[in-house]
């Protein structure tokens, strides 16, 4: 976990994507669970992220519905993530944060590995060089 808290945090998680997974738990958790709307998971974030949001460190983003209404939506990285998410219960919070570190460790394995060296690299150019070569033969 320390190196997804330490590692890169491009990778971003929408409100809808986040509010979507804690209603799922939320669900398991209890039978009767209220579910959480994303107007108000919006609400939430704006609360706890005032100052990112006005420094434009967080910015305001938008979806299209399925009726093509056009939704407001924030992007949040895996810290912000977290934080938000200290809100709800214990159980959601586990199993939400176990969603997310999953799917960042997908999202990492996805990722090319690059050259740390310059022989790395002239390797890797070498090899790309090839490839090229041998789909103009077929």
């Amino acid at each position: 976990m320390n190196e997804l808290l330490g590692g890169d945090q491009t990778q971003k998680f929408t409100s809808l994507y986040l509010v979507e997974q804690i209603n799922v738990f939320r669900r398991q958790e209890k039978e009767e669970s209220k579910e959480l709307l994303h107007k108000s998971f919006l609400t939430k974030i704006e609360a706890e992220f005032e100052d990112e949001i006005t420094e434009q460190k967080i910015l305001l983003s938008e979806y299209k519905d399925q009726s093509g209404k056009r939704n407001k939506m924030y992007e949040l990285n895996f810290e912000q993530s977290l934080q938000i998410l200290m809100s709800e219960s214990k159980f959601v919070r586990k199993a939400v944060i176990e969603v997310l570190k999953r799917q960042q460790q997908e999202i990492n394995a996805l990722k090319p590995k690059l050259p740390t060296t310059y022989k790395e690299a002239l390797l890797e150019l070498v090899r790309i060089e090839e490839e090229k070569e041998q789909l103009l033969i077929e």
